[in-house]
């Protein structure tokens, strides 16, 4: 309750899938942005641990493979977000043309 007044939140509306392929493939530009870490990760960061305690990013190699496809796709820029460092993407993603937000800046 702030000021007397009730905030609520409520969920958005589910995505219709059938019309996010359909715009997404017959778009000629495209942007997307994914954070790394407990998004497309299943490296999870303890409170107060650095992730750089851990070495590496555990990620699947379904996903390495969905996001190099996506990455090489003329059509889109892909950006890829993490509290990691830039060594640590890079040993994760390997030669990526995906843009990567590291802790210290893109790349």
């Amino acid at each position: 309750d702030m000021m007397g007044r009730r905030l609520y939140l409520s969920l958005p509306a589910e995505l219709n899938m059938k019309q996010v392929t359909k715009e997404f493939s017959t778009s000629m530009q495209r942007l997307i942005v994914f954070g790394v870490n407990g998004t497309i990760s299943n490296t999870i960061r303890q409170e107060g641990l650095p992730l750089e305690a851990f070495g590496y990013i555990q990620v699947a190699e379904r996903v390495k493979e969905n996001i190099a496809s996506l990455a090489n796709d003329p059509n889109t820029t892909l950006v890829l977000i993490s509290s990691s460092s830039r060594s640590i993407l890079e040993k994760t993603f390997g030669k990526t043309e995906a843009w990567l937000g590291a802790e210290n800046g893109f790349f």
